[in-house]
């Protein structure tokens, strides 16, 4: 029996709270009222928010994590437009 290790409830709570943080900024910024649904905005207005939410020093991962558009994709948004990124220089 002494084998079984409590889980710490406090960091999960704390977590929950820095989501909810998040969610409100989101909706503050594209007037929606689930994070989720900027799956649904225009590819350039969602890059936008998403620009904006890097910009508020939003993690990453947690925005994947509350809007459901993967990493990858939070990743090229805050990179900004195509056109503006660093060419590669080994796939050129």
């Amino acid at each position: 029996m002494d084998n079984y290790h409590i889980l710490d409830v406090d960091s999960r709570d704390e977590r929950c709270q820095i989501g909810t943080g998040v969610k409100v900024i989101v909706k503050e910024i594209c007037g929606l009222y689930h994070p989720i649904d900027m799956q649904k905005l225009e590819k350039e207005q969602r890059d936008d928010v998403l620009r904006q939410l890097c910009l508020m020093r939003v993690k990453l991962r947690q925005l994947s994590r509350i809007t459901g558009i993967s990493y990858g994709t939070n990743n090229r948004a805050k990179s900004g437009p195509r056109e503006n990124r660093p060419r590669d220089p080994f796939h050129a």
